[in-house]
């Protein structure tokens, strides 16, 4: 079956509401590979779906960390994440290309490496 990467923000209102499509993906005998930071590599493995980890600048709500009261600025921090994880994905993918990028309205990256490489892009 196809190579499929999901990209979402590292956030649980990007993450979470992705998770049952992607275990379902991995049921229909589809490989996935997710890429999260570390805190959510074990809820992504939960799904049958391989964690691809990755540094992130955006905040850590595992440990309590606050986003921007300020809407500009929270969008900002995707923005940020987009153009510090395109290079570490590029990486992490570029010997295992992926056949279908699957990506939240945050997932910047997945938009960039599926243009890159030629690849279908899912929203």
């Amino acid at each position: 079956m196809s190579h499929i990467a999901m990209v979402a923000p590292p956030a649980h209102g990007h993450v979470n509401p992705s998770l049952p499509v992607v275990a379902e993906l991995v049921a229909r005998g589809h490989r996935v590979s997710y890429a999260v930071p570390a805190p959510f590599a074990d809820t992504v493995a939960r799904t049958g779906a391989t964690p691809v980890v990755h540094a992130t600048l955006m905040p850590d709500e595992t440990a309590g960390e606050q986003w921007p009261s300020d809407p500009v600025a929270g969008m900002g921090l995707f923005l940020d994440e987009g153009i510090a994880s395109t290079p570490l994905l590029a990486t992490a993918f570029d010997g295992d290309r992926p056949d279908l990028f699957l990506a939240d309205i945050g997932g910047y990256s997945a938009r960039v490496l599926a243009h890159r490489w030629g690849r279908p892009l899912v929203q």
